[in-house]
């Protein structure tokens, strides 16, 4: 069997929007992908409907706590995790 050679380092990337979460903390704001709501209701195959935002959309966001359809702004939590994501 095939080992990696001494001294190799590994690495690792995710995108901050799977990631984050914290939405509402620490003075971070709020962002895009905080107002990006799942769209349960429409084939995924249509990208345009899928991506549309509008500013109502935006205002609708600003103004709901949940979770659930805005899922982004949970993600991973790593704004909680971050230490032991960092660990493993």
């Amino acid at each position: 069997m095939k080992q990696f050679p001494e001294g190799f380092l590994w690495g690792g990337a995710v995108a901050a929007n799977q990631y984050e979460g914290g939405w509402k903390e620490g003075g971070k704001g709020i962002t895009v992908s905080d107002c990006a709501r799942s769209h349960l209701d429409v084939d995924v195959q249509d990208y345009k409907k899928q991506n549309e935002v509008t500013t109502a959309d935006i205002e609708e966001a600003l103004n709901t706590q949940d979770e659930v359809y805005y899922p982004k702004r949970h993600g991973a939590d790593g704004y909680h995790h971050y230490k032991e994501d960092i660990k493993l």
